[in-house]
């Protein structure tokens, strides 16, 4: 499979590179919906069909699925202005400043609180022309390049109002603000004078639909299909930003769609759609219908099989307010069910969103395609966020951003060409709005957030608690684990600080200090001398282990204590894989200068080339377990200086494993020293305390933390106790594994 995908992502580069005709580059259409939430179609996006999939109609959305791929854990941020700069520059909100919605350059949208205010510096201006942007650099590449519909980049008053000053070559309906003023042509799209533009609402540059009653999603569509001929015409490859008002508040009818839903019943139940769920609807397959007009539009200019379509939205759906009853005959904050809460919130509602790709038509002989083959009715679960289309586009694009250019977004490609290919396990996603937006209650409040994995770790700024919620098991986010799995919550707080510290991270400010309000994160105690025991701990005993390639002799056991002679030089391992876990040893060696080590995640590739006679160690993260004497004896063999390890509980990675290794660092810049030397010699008991989760290490030597490292690859594998050169002894071998 890497070779197959190799050999794809090399053709994708000689397919795309170094032409600018219609023909040699492939079209591509953003298609994004503002407010659109997770289960706002007919889509399934959830592990099953539920009744809000029965009552939306989304036929163009269900084209795309059934031709194309559906990212089931996708996400944008919680609210619009952060997704749109995100996407736009190829940056997440946290490093991007602009964390908030935008409206005027001098002016904080952010509501007060008597607790936390917003970061003071943070971007109200928006996006600039200075930023480098995606249309700015598809515009390079040779793309003509067309925004339809809401921008909402930079504020009032400033270049990045207006798209064209931010790479876009034309600009429909395009502006300052993140909301229209109203749908309907009779009222002007919310101008108050047929012809003119009120501020700040009123939709611009679309007055010869004024008076009429044409919908601001039909009016909007038409003028982007225009440019799309006019891009065919021109013989360009176009890109075409299609970011439309629609779903966002004001709630209006769409007609003729609203009569599909009006004084009815929602499928399979008993339960009424109220009028403002009817409207609601009506907008959604208002929003489909333009989806479906571009695909007919495509077909009929007969450039489908080249143009890429990617359809998605800039955060969950709306629900704190503005809503009706839902067909659970539930009102705010369920309409996302089985999600927690909505647009806004930290919990999945808010930002977890739909996700399509596909190409208009297809084709498997077509070039394009067969550079970027997906597979029809795919699905994917792996996590990918809004800054990662920036990457994506630019690759399918043929071209890239500038060297210098900091870029947090992934290229997806990958996982679009293999939809059963996991996610990564050491790439985090960040959420942070440190804002006051709404309501005052649940995940509403100022929150950062991370998620690993599965597993998802959200701070609190104005109460400054945590909470940690496992999305395999628990996607509404009903029970909190913050206190049952410490220990996960404070590897997900690690990683989050680290992170928001390198992107330099904007934190809100205190009410009445006025000093900035950082998270109070989580710390493990640096003295910290565990027994293994407890609920889920577990003693290890030699059967628990199968010896590689060590000799019938080279391990036994008498009362409790596991021996190796250390001859030969190998290792045996558990019977199963292990991810996450906790391990407590105590362990002495009975000759000067005895080495050992227990090693994490060994490969099952390594362990399967030392059962078949290749090399003596596995490779993965090794917990060395080293006597005092081996520098002593190193620099009398070898005659130089033993600089590159120490004798106190180095962690580091084997053969091709990696891992950031926590300072104090060796000198190669790949193992962790210990901060303090706590070893003791010959003959006396150590005791390792190790916490292996989510691809981090961390050694406590005789009850301080001294070592450990992060970014481990891999992160699951088999664990193992060496044999190496002289009589080493174990006891008290304990695990507890880890969710």
């Amino acid at each position: 499979m890497f070779f197959r995908l190799f050999l794809i992502l090399t053709f994708i580069s000689c397919v795309f590179i170094n032409s600018t005709t219609a023909e040699s580059k492939p079209n591509i259409v953003l298609f994004l919906v503002d407010d659109m939430g997770w289960q706002d179609t007919s889509v399934p996006f959830h592990s099953q069909a539920t009744l809000f999939n029965k009552h939306y109609r989304t036929p163009g959305m269900e084209r795309l699925a059934k031709q194309g791929i559906k990212f089931s854990q996708a996400y944008s941020a919680s609210v619009c202005s952060p997704t749109r700069t995100s996407i736009l520059i190829g940056q997440n909100p946290v490093r991007h400043h602009v964390t908030n919605w935008t409206l005027y350059p001098n002016k904080d949208q952010s509501r007060k609180s008597k607790v936390v205010n917003a970061p003071r510096s943070w971007r109200k201006e928006g996006a600039q022309p200075w930023d480098v942007t995606l249309p700015s650099l598809l515009k390079e590449a040779g793309y003509r390049t067309i925004h339809a519909g809401k921008a909402h980049f930079g504020a009032y008053d400033t270049p990045g109002s207006d798209p064209r000053n931010l790479g876009f070559d034309v600009n429909i309906a395009g502006h300052a603000a993140g909301g229209p003023g109203h749908f309907h042509g009779e009222k002007n799209y919310g101008n108050k004078e047929k012809g003119g533009h009120t501020r700040p609402w009123g939709v611009p540059g679309l007055e010869k639909y004024h008076g009429t009653d044409t919908h601001l999603t039909d009016a909007t569509t038409i003028e982007a299909l225009k440019e799309v001929e006019r891009s065919v015409e021109m013989k360009k490859p176009f890109y075409l930003y299609l970011a439309h008002y629609a779903v966002h508040a004001p709630i209006q009818e769409h007609r003729p769609y609203v009569d599909n839903y009006r004084g009815k019943k929602y499928p399979g139940t008993n339960v009424a759609i109220d009028e403002t769920e009817a409207r609601y609807a009506s907008m959604v397959e208002g929003m489909d219908a333009s989806l479906v007009a571009l695909q007919k539009k495509l077909d009929d200019l007969r450039i489908a099989k080249n143009t890429l379509i990617i359809f998605t939205s800039d955060n969950g759906g709306l629900t704190a307010h503005a809503r009706g009853n839902s067909p659970r005959t539930t009102g705010r904050d369920s309409h996302n069910y089985p999600l927690r809460e909505g647009k806004g919130s930290c919990y999945e509602g808010g930002t977890r969103v739909p996700f399509l790709m596909s190409w208009a038509e297809i084709d498997a002989e077509n070039k394009f395609q067969k550079a970027l083959p997906i597979q029809a009715g795919s699905h994917s679960q792996a996590t990918i966020i809004c800054e990662d289309l920036f990457p994506s586009i630019l690759s399918w694009a043929g071209t890239s951003a500038p060297k210098g250019h900091k870029i947090d977004g992934r290229d997806i490609t990958s996982w679009v060409l293999d939809a059963k290919k996991a996610a990564d396990p050491n790439h985090a996603l960040l959420f942070h709005y440190p804002h006051v937006w709404g309501p005052r209650r649940g995940g509403y409040q100022p929150h950062s957030a991370i998620r690993l994995g599965d597993w998802k770790a959200i701070h609190f700024y104005q109460s400054g608690t945590w909470e940690l919620y496992n999305l395999a098991n628990d996607i509404g986010e009903r029970t909190n684990l913050a206190e049952k799995h410490p220990e996960k919550l404070e590897a997900l707080a690690r990683r989050m600080k680290a992170k928001f510290d390198t992107m330099g991270a904007q934190y809100p400010i205190d009410s009445t200090t006025q000093k900035d309000v950082s998270p109070k994160w989580p710390q493990p105690p640096k003295n910290l001398v565990i027994d293994g025991k407890g609920p889920g701990w577990v003693e290890l005993k030699l059967e628990d282990f199968i010896n590689v390639n060590c000799d019938k002799d080279t391990w036994s056991t008498k009362n409790g204590i596991i021996h190796a002679t250390g001859k030969p030089i190998g290792v045996i391992r558990s019977k199963e894989q292990i991810k996450n876990l906790e391990l407590v040893v105590e362990w002495r060696h009975l000759k000067k200068a005895g080495n050992s080590g227990v090693f994490l995640w060994a490969s099952p590739q390594s362990i399967k080339n030392l059962e078949m006679g290749r090399g003596r160690l596995p490779h993965g993260i090794e917990v060395q377990v080293l006597d005092l004497g081996y520098a002593e004896f190193y620099e009398k063999r070898y005659k130089k200086k033993a600089d590159w390890f120490t004798s106190h509980g180095d962690v580091f990675p084997t053969g091709p494993a990696k891992m950031k290794p926590f300072p104090p660092v060796a000198p190669n810049g790949k193992r962790s020293f210990p901060s303090k030397n706590l070893t003791k010699g010959v003959g006396q008991w150590n005791h390792y305390y190790i916490r292996a989760i989510d691809g981090e290490v961390r050694l406590w030597v005789n009850g301080e933390e001294v070592s450990g490292g992060t970014d481990c690859q891999p992160a699951n594998g088999y664990l193992c106790l060496e044999s190496e050169g002289s009589p080493v002894e174990f006891r008290n071998l304990r695990i507890r594994k880890l969710p």
